[in-house]
C-alpha cells in the first residue's frame, strides 16, 4: 500500500498565518474561532495553546529559539486593539491603547527582539493612516512607509 502524505495546517475553524520548525518540532501561528471569538494560537506538533481567552485575538508570526517561543499579534481590550508580543506564552503589550496597534513579526538578532507592525493614527483632518512601528526590546520608533515582515541578516565589517 502506497502511503500519502498531504501538508495540513489547520481546519476549518482556524488560520495559519506563519510556520516554524525547530528541534524537529513543528510550531504554528494562527487563530480559530472558539465560539464567536477569534482566539490567537499557536500549535506545537498539533496541540493547540491559546494565547488569549474571552476577548479576539490574533497571531501573525512565531520565531522559535533557543531563547524561546515569540509570537507577534493582537488582543483587543474594549474597543482598541493592542499589539503584542508573547513569549513562552506570557503576554507583553506594545501599544498603550490610545490607537489600533498590530505586531505583524518577531525575530531575534543579537539578543535583542525585533517587532514590526504598525499603528494606526488619526490625521489631522479626522482619517486614519498607518504609521509602520519597529519594536526594539518593547520601545517603539516610527518608521516609513508599512511594516509587514521582518528579515535579519548579520553584516560584517
Amino acid at each position: 500500500m502506497e502511503k500519502k502524505y498531504v501538508a495540513k495546517l489547520c481546519n476549518n475553524s482556524a488560520s495559519a498565518y506563519s510556520v516554524a520548525v525547530y528541534k524537529g518540532q513543528v510550531y504554528v501561528a494562527g487563530d480559530e474561532f472558539i465560539g464567536n471569538i477569534r482566539v490567537a494560537t499557536i500549535w506545537k506538533d498539533g496541540v493547540a495553546q491559546r494565547l488569549a481567552d474571552k476577548t479576539s485575538s490574533y497571531a501573525s508570526c512565531i520565531h522559535v529559539c533557543e531563547q524561546g517561543v515569540f509570537v507577534a499579534g493582537g488582543q483587543t481590550n474594549g474597543n482598541k486593539m493592542l499589539a503584542k508580543l508573547w513569549k513562552d506564552g506570557m503576554p507583553h503589550i506594545l501599544t498603550d491603547g490610545a490607537n489600533d496597534g498590530y505586531a505583524n513579526a518577531v525575530a531575534l538578532s543579537g539578543g535583542e527582539v525585533l517587532v514590526v507592525g504598525y499603528e494606526d493614527r488619526e490625521n489631522s483632518n479626522g482619517s486614519e493612516t498607518e504609521v509602520a512601528k519597529l519594536w526594539t526590546n518593547g520601545v517603539a520608533k516610527d518608521l516609513p512607509g508599512t511594516a509587514n515582515s521582518i528579515f535579519i541578516v548579520k553584516s560584517e565589517i
